[in-house]
């Protein structure tokens, strides 16, 4: 029995020059597969065929003789790291009592599933990829010997390793941490549970076709609401007017430093005239584009990389306030945050390196509260920390996140990418490498999840690293979903304003089914990986993995690659080193 990965279907070999076609063809329904690496027969159960559909992100049960299958792990084509969601599946097989053990290969994990189960546990492995003991990287196959202990073909650290088998009692697993109960007020506006997607792929595929995106990193939204979204991987502007999944295309270069190329396009404002200004990160320069413009025009930088007044270093945020045509920029290697308000020249607002009130660390995003004399926030994303800086200020006040800390507490942050404010004492915070939106009072202690954050992946309530926000006229949350490929529209739903003694936990838990046996591994307490992260593009037979590493044991790991072909953004936006 093979699984015929490339022709996505399960062929049974009688001979050396007889085969058959057992099932299967390319699809995402239940008689298809999409590059199934994996299968398990069970002979024991009339030849029951399972087979890992992996980039269907799922595993699928076929009895003898039957013309589909059932999904008996996962969610079709919706990947993640949820305790009932797989990515990139590449093995399965089963133990004597019915129990499923999956090789959850992007999430560097082996599972143990009961079949009618709708969840599996952790058995090996964890969401975190590295080279101790305990953790694996991109593992392939799994194999028991006679004693039950499991054996892993720990592929992208190139060894095998062995898992005593032990009998520990079930016990409840959590994906997150739950907040301290506490209070605080509450808007009285809330936003559904699932996003709607406005613009790209609803299941994360990537694509260069007016329907697809390929790593979107802002959004902006004008008086009519219609919808702009920086397509940084494609190298354009795509114009979504309301109602429509379709964009028009009204910015689009190629590669390099000339006044229609673009080397890093990582976020953009769009003024009262149409003209669009986007933050060109690598060539350390602003460029505006007007209204129909097959080239754009120097507004800021441009001059080098560098701390001199005309110049910039690796930008990644902009903000312009709609009456005065300065333009504010997060510089960010330079740490500082700085203005413009000619081409020649910039002046320092604030922040130098470091982690002190005065000081930034890599700030990625800024916003200015025009209703509050200016007040400017700051994502400043490796200090993990929103700053506010009153106008004049000398120094800042952290009013969201500690300060050198990367966590998932609900006073916590993980590589802030973004905020807006709504100019009423709320901010909107892009938690990027928690995966959610967060809503936080300006002298609160803590916020509150709106959107996000049980688990990274591609289902309607779930993220794969939020890059930007913006809120529209009627406030609902707009968010570019960067390697989901995608941006997610969260609609506002009132509520009475009420002082609720907890925020309530977005956070799964399920029970881990009960078995003869289980497999004991170490635990470790390992903080949220860095904010880069990886994109995958899809419908491609060998897709890129690009990751980097937060820990010397462990980091986050993102969408796998049976290529291995890898991409480490060591920090982001400022250095991309590509190998193999």
């Amino acid at each position: 029995w093979i699984a015929d990965t490339g022709h996505h279907r399960i062929v049974k070999w009688i001979s050396p020059t007889s085969s058959m076609v057992v099932c299967g063809s390319f699809g995402t329904g239940n008689s298809q597969f999409y590059y199934p690496y994996g299968l398990f027969v069970d002979t024991s159960d009339s030849n029951t065929l399972y087979v890992a559909d992996t980039s269907n992100h799922r595993i699928q049960r076929w009895l003898a003789g039957a013309t589909s299958g059932t999904t008996v792990a996962g969610f079709t084509g919706y990947y993640g790291n949820g305790l009932n969601q797989l990515w990139y599946p590449s093995s399965v097989t089963l133990d004597n009592n019915r129990n499923m053990f999956i090789v959850d290969s992007n999430n560097n994990r082996i599972l143990q599933w009961a079949i009618g189960s709708s969840s599996g546990m952790i058995i090996a492995g964890d969401i975190y990829y590295g080279t101790t003991s305990y953790l694996l990287d991109s593992p392939t196959n799994i194999d028991f010997d006679s004693s039950g202990s499991l054996f892993v073909a720990d592929t992208a650290n190139n060894r095998i390793q062995k898992f005593i088998v032990s009998c520990p009692p079930a016990q409840n697993i959590s994906t997150a941490v739950s907040p301290a109960t506490t209070s605080a007020p509450v808007s009285n506006i809330s936003w559904s549970l699932n996003g709607t997607t406005i613009a790209g792929s609803p299941i994360g595929w990537s694509g260069s076709s007016s329907v697809y995106l390929s790593v979107p990193t802002d959004v902006a939204i004008d008086r009519n609401g219609t919808v702009y979204v920086l397509d940084s991987y494609n190298g354009r502007v795509q114009c979504f007017v309301p109602g429509s999944t379709a964009a028009t295309t009204v910015v689009s270069g190629d590669y390099g430093t000339g006044w229609n190329q673009f080397h890093g396009m990582d976020a953009m404002s769009v003024d009262a005239n149409g003209s669009i200004y986007i933050v060109d990160s690598y060539n350390n320069r602003v460029m505006r584009w007007s209204p129909g413009a097959t080239n754009g025009t120097l507004v800021a930088g441009g001059y080098g990389s560098g701390r001199n007044a005309n110049q910039l270093n690796r930008p990644s945020g902009l903000f312009m306030t709609h009456n005065s045509s300065s333009i504010w920029i997060a510089d960010t290697i330079n740490s500082r945050i700085v203005r413009w308000d000619s081409s020649a020249t910039g002046t320092v607002v604030c922040g130098s390196y470091g982690s002190g009130a005065s000081q930034f660390y890599y700030p990625l995003d800024l916003f200015i509260d025009t209703s509050d004399s200016n007040t400017l926030y700051v994502a400043d994303t490796y200090n993990h920390r929103i700053q506010r800086w009153l106008s004049g200020a000398t120094s800042g006040t952290t009013v969201a996140g500690q300060t050198g800390t990367c966590n998932n507490g609900y006073n916590q942050l993980c590589y802030p990418g973004a905020v807006v404010g709504n100019g009423n004492g709320y901010i909107y915070i892009a938690d990027t490498s928690n995966d959610r939106i967060m809503s936080w009072v300006v002298g609160a202690t803590y916020g509150t999840v709106i959107a996000g954050g049980s688990a990274t992946g591609v289902l309607p309530n779930q993220f794969f690293r939020p890059r930007n926000l913006q809120l529209d006229a009627s406030g609902a949350l707009i968010v570019a979903d960067m390697f989901n490929n995608r941006v997610q529209k969260y609609s506002p739903i009132c509520a009475s304003c009420t002082t609720p003694a907890s925020t309530a936990s977005t956070n799964q838990s399920v029970t881990g089914p009960s078995s003869s046996s289980v497999i004991t591994l170490a635990t470790s307490t390992t903080s949220a990986g860095s904010f880069m992260a990886s994109a995958s593009f899809a419908i491609t037979t060998s897709t890129l993995r690009m990751t980097t590493r937060t820990e010397a044991d462990g980091g986050i790991s993102l969408a796998n690659r049976h290529s291995f072909a890898r991409i480490f953004i060591l920090v982001y936006p400022i250095i991309c080193v590509i190998g193999n």
